[in-house]
């Protein structure tokens, strides 16, 4: 969540320095801000991350890919499978089978030496049973159609550390830049409150002066 949070202000304030994509009178009829946004990220080799959906891509369903949720599977979670309009098609015919539908779950799991986190497809609800020798990988790319499964080999945490200081928004800063005399405290976000509030307070023993 809080990697999630800083990589979202990251864009943000990429976007609000060198974007130059806010709707504004001297923008003209054809001016569109999803395309502006996406030209403006492609255009950089770091901030590629930024980008959402590829708008020039035609072949999106109804111009919109649904995005993989990874905080979604953060937690054993059903995986709806795919289907094309043969699918649907076969599975209407297949309506009065007693065959049992089969179901996936995606979880996550800790590497072997415990410094990184994958997702993985499973075949039961408590995510404890790989769908194969290969953490369910190869089956979900069977069954996705080609595609990788996210996070099965780049690890969902890393040991960077995280600020836990309220961000701010970059579109709020036009309006605030003539209150110098009201500089405001710094604020802790709400998720880092969460996680202190919840923890050991292991740092009260340590002499921290």
């Amino acid at each position: 969540e809080g990697q999630r949070r800083t990589q979202e202000y990251a864009c943000q304030m990429y976007q609000y320095e060198n974007c130059d994509c806010q709707e504004t009178d001297d923008k003209d009829d054809g001016f569109d801000r999803e395309y502006c946004e996406y030209d403006c990220y492609a255009a950089s080799k770091n901030m590629k991350d930024c980008i959402d959906r590829n708008p020039y891509d035609d072949d999106e369903e109804d111009g919109r890919e649904e995005r993989f949720e990874a905080e979604r599977y953060a937690e054993c979670e059903e995986w709806e499978i795919p289907e094309t309009d043969d699918d649907a098609n076969q599975q209407q015919q297949n309506n009065g089978d007693d065959e049992e539908e089969v179901q996936y779950y995606i979880g996550p799991y800790c590497s072997a030496d415990g410094g990184a986190v994958y997702l993985g497809l499973y075949t039961d609800d408590t995510c404890t049973n790989f769908a194969d020798d290969n953490g369910g990988k190869d089956t979900y790319k069977t069954l996705a159609f080609g595609e990788e499964l996210p996070y099965s080999s780049e690890s969902l945490i890393t040991s960077d550390c995280v600020s836990c200081l309220e961000q701010e928004d970059p579109n709020r800063r036009d309006s605030n830049d003539g209150d110098d005399d009201a500089e405001e405290e710094p604020e802790i976000n709400d998720k880092c409150m969460e996680l202190y509030e919840s923890a050991g307070k292991c740092e009260s023993n340590f002499d921290l002066s």
